[in-house]
Formats: structure tokens, C-alpha cells, sequence
């Protein structure tokens, strides 16, 4: 379906804007996706393009947008030094640093992070 929207500022309507595609999915709809907190104005929450330090205190997380329903996140961290990337599934919409097993995080490197929500207990994501 294509969709045009307009402003209406002070009951005045503006011009339309330019069409683009709406679909409808289901099957997305059934588990949104999400995405690293990136919303300014939350500096605590805040998590793209961000420096932290690795240790569990709680101003060191990761967040991802919520999603309603979810009950499984699953954070996938990776760089060019990584041979594997490292995965970690949580019950919560943030991760923690300051983990003691399995692939520890370097200082000073850069990481690609990657975040998906599970509604149905990690079944799928």
C-alpha cells in the first residue's frame, strides 16, 4: 500500500509529503524488532556509538529499546578481533559488563552490537 502524509500546524494543512510503501507483516508484528537505546536526552540509557568501561558497575550497560512482551534479548558483540562474536542472552533489556566467562571485551577497541527480542522464551528472536 502506498502512503502519503501531511502536517496540520495550527489547522492549517501543509503539503504532502512523498509516497512510500506500508506492509503489513504479521510475522514481524508477532516479535518487533529492536535495537540499541539511541534516543538523545537519556544520556544513562544511551548505548550507540558510546564509550564503557568493562565492569559491573551499573552505569556500564548495554540497553536496547523494550519491547512489549519480550522476555529474552539476546545481544550479539563482535569486531574485527573477535574470532567468534560474543553472545549473551538475558532476561532484561540491558547487559551487563563485568562477566567472568567465556570471551572477555579489550579497552580501547571498537564493537559492533547487535540486539534482538524474543517473545517466547528464546524459542526465536
Amino acid at each position: 500500500m502506498n502512503i502519503r502524509v501531511r502536517a496540520v500546524v495550527n489547522n492549517v494543512p501543509k503539503n504532502w509529503g512523498p509516497a512510500c510503501r506500508f506492509i503489513r507483516d504479521e510475522a514481524l508484528a508477532n516479535c518487533p524488532p529492536t535495537k540499541l537505546f539511541d534516543v538523545p536526552g537519556f544520556p544513562q540509557f544511551f548505548s550507540c556509538g558510546v564509550t564503557k568501561e568493562f565492569n559491573s558497575q551499573a552505569s556500564n550497560r548495554l540497553y536496547a529499546r523494550p519491547v512489549t512482551g519480550a522476555n529474552k534479548y539476546k545481544f550479539t558483540i563482535s569486531s574485527a578481533e573477535l574470532a567468534v562474536p560474543i553472545v549473551k542472552i538475558v532476561n532484561t533489556y540491558y547487559l551487563n559488563f563485568g562477566w567472568t566467562s567465556g570471551p572477555l571485551m579489550n579497552d580501547g577497541e571498537t564493537y559492533d552490537v547487535t540486539v534482538q527480542a524474543s517473545t517466547n522464551g528464546g524459542a526465536t528472536y
